[in-house]
C-alpha cells in the first residue's frame, strides 16, 4: 500500500512475539520512518467534524523503532503516518465490502437469488 512518500506491509508476528501478542503488525517499509513497527488497539468512531468528516480515535503499540528515529522529535508524523494506514486500511475494506456485495448482483442491479446449477 502506498502513502506520501511511504508504504507498509503486514508481516506475521515472529519476530516480535515477546514483547506483543498480536498475530500480526504493520512494518513501515519505505520513506522516512521505515523500519518502524505497530500494531492497532482499540479502533472507535466518535462522531463528525463540522465538514461531516468521521472523527476516529485509535490506539496504537509500537513495538519496534529503527535506533535513527528519535521518538520525542517525531511522535507527531509517526502517530500522522499511523493514521494515514488506518485510514487506508479502512477505505479498502469497504471498497472490498462494496465489491462482494455487487458480485452477487445481476444485469438489472437486483440482487441475484437464482443458484448455480451443480
Amino acid at each position: 500500500m502506498k502513502m506520501s512518500n511511504s508504504s507498509y506491509i503486514v508481516k506475521e508476528n515472529i519476530e516480535y512475539a515477546d514483547v506483543n501478542t498480536a498475530t500480526h503488525y504493520i512494518e513501515i517499509d519505505s520513506g522516512p520512518l521505515q523500519g518502524t513497527c505497530f500494531t492497532f488497539g482499540t479502533v472507535e468512531f466518535t462522531g463528525e467534524d463540522a465538514e461531516g468528516n468521521g472523527i476516529i480515535n485509535f490506539d496504537y503499540n509500537l513495538i519496534h523503532l529503527p535506533e535513527t528515529i528519535i521518538l520525542q522529535e517525531r511522535r507527531e508524523e509517526i502517530e500522522g503516518n499511523i493514521g494515514k494506514i488506518l485510514q487506508t486500511i479502512m477505505e479498502q475494506q469497504v471498497e472490498d465490502k462494496r465489491n462482494i456485495s455487487t458480485e452477487n448482483v445481476n444485469e438489472t442491479g437486483d440482487p441475484d437469488t437464482e443458484q448455480p446449477s451443480e
